[in-house]
């Protein structure tokens, strides 16, 4: 009679890690951007440039959003922020008590000097309280993102004019450095413990 000798948990574990490893490499599926290969040191620092040229990508904070992370875009096609709070709610696509995004609608001007990104033009921005949308509208923008190139965090910042967010009559607009009567978003590229940045602007 023959005897059949069973793997235990720890066995079949094993085998099927393998399996998984030999179907991934198999398959060319990618890596994570900015992964450390085998054996790196983990805590190494990320891509610098990330295929970015004149062009910028990020998340920032700052007291014009109440210290909440906001994303943010800016290239020649593009340019984006967005902020939001934690939604409360379980049913999917329910907005928490403070949402807005804006985006470009049109770029009338692309300008770079001295490692700094000068975008002007038109944009849609949505702002949204609870389940209630306060400002939906289309508005001028002027976009300035700065390139510090490592003396300091990049930064990103967009002025802008819209009813709801004029700072005369609105105690939570932060009022623009740059156009009289207008407002602004916008702060320095966040970064973790070890000065990582979550982002990246890279000009001139």
């Amino acid at each position: 009679m023959s005897h059949h000798t069973r793997l235990p948990r720890s066995g079949w574990a094993v085998i099927v890690t393998v399996v998984l490893a030999y179907c991934v490499g198999c398959l060319g599926l990618p890596r994570w951007v900015g992964a450390s290969p085998a054996g790196a040191d983990e805590s190494a620092a990320p891509l610098q440039f990330n295929g970015l040229e004149n062009e910028g990508a990020g998340m920032y904070t700052d007291p014009s959003v109440a210290f909440q992370l906001s994303g943010f875009t800016i290239n020649r096609r593009m340019v984006s922020c967005a902020v939001g709070t934690l939604a409360v709610s379980v049913i999917p696509g329910q907005p928490g008590p403070f949402s807005m995004l804006m985006y470009s609608t049109k770029i009338d001007s692309y300008d770079v000097h001295d490692h700094q990104i000068i975008a002007t033009g038109r944009m849609r921005s949505i702002t949204r309280m609870g389940n209630q949308t306060n400002e939906d509208v289309e508005h001028p923008f002027k976009a300035v993102a700065t390139d510090n190139r490592g003396s300091g965090p990049d930064t990103f910042m967009v002025h802008f004019s819209t009813p709801f967010w004029d700072p005369a009559h609105n105690p939570m607009s932060t009022k623009s450095s740059l156009v009289p009567g207008w407002a602004q978003f916008g702060g320095a590229i966040a970064t973790d413990a070890a000065g990582h940045a979550t982002g990246k602007i890279v000009a001139g």
